[in-house]
């Protein structure tokens, strides 16, 4: 997450217009090349582990919307009283229901996903091996294809790349659940492939640096490669419960809610970050040191309300799944659970 944060520096505080081809230009770009891979790791992990479970929980649906509204609510309501925000009809909607395609799309994907994860996982167990392929090599070829002869935006595939990488993890999941890559073979794999794809593309285009980080956060399958190398570089380590590891891992959904709201990021990168420092032979040390102070005034937030708010409603939510959610759970996963057995039978 703060190779992420460090993805929205370069994109909002330096901006793609002032990186060119010079020495920081190029530092700015690897970041600003990076994002569709570190998505795409993300999803790729949450959609790995996901697709072996087929019981949907409303309660984990709604501890993220409270959080989600929760963050909204307060940076909303500061916006509002800084005259950042205006009080329109549309302000107040995305104020309680801050879910879109644009802004917090990340929450509104992952949450989508999650409560179709028992439809996909019913319709997985359903197919074949070849049918299997079929659906990942269309879903992944519609992706790249659409925007290039200009039939949909890239932002408009988005459902055919989450879809693609569902179907790739599950596939992995029930067919290679063994596969394991050496740690620095996959930093290795994932380093290569990248300067293959500049090399390729800077001797072919010549376009310098900056087209050919563009060029790779557009639909790029290569981005997939790198991603499945990262993921199963990291996959095999394990942490130990005792160090703050596993907190720092709990507080990634925070720490992108908090640091990419509306208001946190025009406060970030356009009144506190210093773009001056850009032309300074001292900008990687300044942009490496902003990023970790943004993580740790995230990480604070996350503190904040993991011990008063989540702390608070922890009981409630309790009382509510065991009077009401379970029953609903139950009720939302008979029909996949069902057929499921009959399969098995």
């Amino acid at each position: 997450m703060a190779l992420i944060i460090l993805f929205h520096l370069v994109k909002y505080g330096v901006g793609v217009e002032n990186m060119g081809d010079t020495a920081h230009g190029v530092y700015a770009g690897f970041f600003y090349g990076l994002d569709k891979i570190l998505t795409t790791v993300f999803f790729f992990t949450s959609f790995y582990f996901l697709s072996e479970n087929t019981h949907l929980r409303l309660g984990k649906v709604i501890s993220f919307l409270i959080e989600a509204i929760f963050f909204s609510l307060v940076f909303g309501l500061i916006g509002l009283a800084t005259r950042f925000f205006e009080p329109t009809p549309m302000f107040f909607l995305n104020l309680f229901f801050p879910v879109s395609t644009v802004v917090w799309w990340f929450v509104t994907t992952y949450l989508v996903m999650y409560l179709l994860s028992p439809l996909w996982n019913w319709i997985i167990a359903k197919i074949n091996l070849w049918i299997h392929l079929a659906v990942i090599v269309v879903m992944l070829a519609l992706w790249i294809v659409l925007p290039l002869v200009g039939v949909l935006s890239e932002d408009y595939t988005l459902v055919f790349r989450m879809l693609m990488l569902y179907f790739l993890a599950a596939l992995l999941r029930k067919y290679a659940p063994k596969l394991q890559i050496n740690f620095f073979v996959g930093l290795a794999i994932c380093i290569v492939t990248y300067v293959m794809a500049f090399s390729i593309y800077f001797f072919v285009n010549g376009q310098g640096f900056v087209g050919f980080y563009a060029i790779l956060r557009a639909n790029n399958p290569l981005q997939i490669v790198m991603a499945l190398a990262l993921f199963y570089a990291f996959k095999d380590i394990r942490v130990d419960s005792r160090t703050v590891l596993p907190l720092l891992y709990q507080a990634n959904f925070t720490v992108y809610l908090v640091h990419d709201h509306p208001f946190i990021r025009d406060l970030l990168w356009k009144r506190v970050f210093d773009l001056s420092f850009f032309t300074q032979p001292i900008f990687p040390l300044y942009a490496i040191a902003f990023t970790i102070g943004v993580y740790v005034f995230c990480f604070l937030c996350f503190l904040a309300y993991r011990y008063s708010i989540a702390l608070l409603l922890k009981k409630p939510l309790a009382l509510l799944n065991e009077r009401w959610l379970s029953k609903a759970d139950a009720f939302l996963n008979r029909p996949y659970l069902d057929k499921a057995q009959e399969k098995e039978a």
